[in-house]
């Protein structure tokens, strides 16, 4: 049994064995200038529009930009926390100054609270001072 189905320019030639229905294709062939036979050449390649090894160092840049921005981020989170804390050690010892400067009145005549508080005073301001020659 040979059939032939014609849709629009397309043609199929199969030999079936079943009563009404090809079931096995000899062939796919197309109307156009003559029957000519579609699918039975040699295969071509067509070389790709990009270099692969471009397309792996896009991606490995793009990975290694992508840690860059997450190293970047902590360091700007270590120097938040660095300059929180310089900032509060600078009001501690300006709190405890001005704590020293309004109890004196109170403890004038205590030695002890003079040369404690003395010592401290001299630890602020070598402090101050070497942090005078950072800036």
């Amino acid at each position: 049994m040979v059939v032939w189905t014609y849709v629009e320019d397309v043609a199929t030639f199969g030999v079936g064995i079943a009563d009404d229905a090809p079931t096995t294709a000899a062939g796919i062939w197309t109307i156009s200038n003559g029957l000519k036979m579609v699918g039975g050449g040699q295969a071509q390649m067509t070389p790709l529009a990009c270099d692969p090894t471009m397309i792996f160092m896009a991606t490995a840049l793009a990975n290694i930009d992508k840690k860059l921005n997450a190293i970047q981020d902590m360091q700007k989170e270590m120097m938040d926390f660095l300059v929180q804390k310089e900032k509060a050690d600078l009001k501690g010892n300006l709190n405890f100054l001005f704590d020293v400067f309004n109890n004196y009145k109170y403890n004038w005549n205590n030695e002890m609270y003079k040369n404690s508080n003395h010592i401290k005073v001299l630890d602020i301001r070598q402090e101050a001072e070497k942090n005078c020659f950072l800036l």
